[in-house]
Parts: structure tokens; sequence; C-alpha cells
């Protein structure tokens, strides 16, 4: 049943929701793009080349950008589970964006062009790949024999631990891709909601930052109260578009 399910149903599934989804958040979507153009004054969508493996699933990703604009010949990192070294360059609105996730919804358009499902597998940038491929042979090779497409959200998102690193990211995905059906995808959609709305959704930069690695900045450490109600002044406004559409 999962075979049929993954072979015959889910992206038709997928393509059928992810459209009537793009249509409901439209005004969401433009409304976003503004204040992040307002905000970061630069382009509002990046384009990052992304996959199970290097050669699994490789497909060119779209997000909201959520970073200023910073010298990346100064940034080096072996971690692919924690990018703190970021976190100063994260934008006030793009930090709620990542707590949400709600940066990831230009990724419907992935769906509709049948590169990703709803759920399914993280696919990583390439950088992170060969880190993983380098540092982690086994566990590549795993990624790179998953059958599921890459997904916008996934068991080891909701369910998982980035602390527990490779292993636990393993786990969730070659659980996840030996028991796929419709069933389980359900699951996971519907448990990845409450994250969003209570902006929760694990992240390699913010997480990183607000458990286990300190950030001798205390200009970086904390998010002023004139954000926290900026924030909710956001969400505000998005929620009152919403529902007038």
């Amino acid at each position: 049943m999962g075979s049929t399910y993954n072979s015959k149903y889910k992206y038709k599934i997928d393509k059928l929701l992810a459209i009537i989804l793009l249509l409901i958040l439209l005004p969401i979507l433009l409304l976003i793009l503004i204040i992040l153009i307002i905000e970061l004054k630069s382009n509002p969508i990046i384009i990052q080349k992304r996959g199970l493996s290097l050669n699994n699933s490789c497909f060119r990703i779209y997000k909201f950008r959520t970073l200023k604009k910073f010298p990346k010949q100064n940034y080096q990192t072996d971690n692919v589970f924690y990018k703190t070294e970021l976190l100063e360059y994260v934008s006030r609105f793009g930090s709620w964006l990542r707590h949400t996730g709600l940066d990831e919804l230009p990724q419907l358009l992935n769906i509709i062009k049948g590169e990703m499902s709803f759920v399914g597998p993280r696919p990583f940038m390439i950088e992170d790949l060969q880190r993983i491929k380098e540092k982690n042979p086994e566990a590549y090779k795993i990624r790179d024999c998953l059958s599921s497409k890459p997904g916008l959200t996934g068991r080891w998102q909701v369910f998982g631990d980035r602390h527990n690193g490779i292993d636990d990211l393993i786990f969730h995905e070659k659980l996840y891709d030996s028991e796929i059906s419709f069933k389980n995808d359900f699951r996971i959609f519907i448990a990845t909601i409450p994250l969003v709305f209570k902006g929760k959704l694990s992240d390699a930069i913010l997480n990183g930052s607000s458990r286990k690695n300190i950030i001798k900045n205390q200009k970086i450490n904390s998010i002023s109260k004139i954000g926290e109600y900026l924030n909710i002044f956001y969400f505000g406004i998005i929620l009152s578009l919403f529902l007038t559409f």
C-alpha cells in the first residue's frame, strides 16, 4: 500500500493541495514580500541548490530571504545542524519567519513542479551534503538511497531533535521512508500545524543559539521588547489579511 501511495497518489495529492494553498495564501505571500523588500532592501526570494544527497533529488529550492547581506568569505562552519555564526545577520521579521517556518512557503512552487512533497526527508544545501559525505559516509549512503522526495516538513523536523545530530536525522528518515503512507503523512502534516502557530519549529540558526550555544555578544543573544511587539504586529496583519480573503 505504501509503495502504491508513493508512486501513484502522493504527487497528485501534493500538487492539488499546493495549488489550493498557493491561491489562498497569495495575499499573505505578497505581504511578506513587501515587508522583506522594505526591511532588507534586496531581492526577498533566494534560490538554493539542495538535495537528499549530491545525486539524489537535487533541485533548486525557493525560500524567503531572512538574512541580511554578510561577508560570505568570513563565514565558515563544519556543523550541519547549527549555524549560530549567522544569528547576527537574521533580520527581525526574518527571525519570526524562521521560527514559524513561513520562510519556506515559496516551496509550494517546488511541490507543484514535482521536485518536493509536503512531507518527506529534509533537503540540505550542497555544502552541507558534502560535509555529511566527508564526515559521515554511512549516513550519506543511506540518504543517497532514500526513495521519498524531499519534504516541506517531515518526521525529523517534527519529532526529531537536531541536538542529537546525524544519527537522529537518519533514524527518522529511514523510518519514514520504510513506512511511507497517507496515514503517516497526514499525522506529520497535522503535527506541524501547532509548531507553526506557536513559532516552535527547529532552526539551525535560531535554535542553535537558544539552547546549548551561548552567544557572547549580548546584542545578538536576545530579542528586544520592541522586536517582540513588532512580531505580534506582523502576525496580526497577516492573520487579518487571511481572514479578509
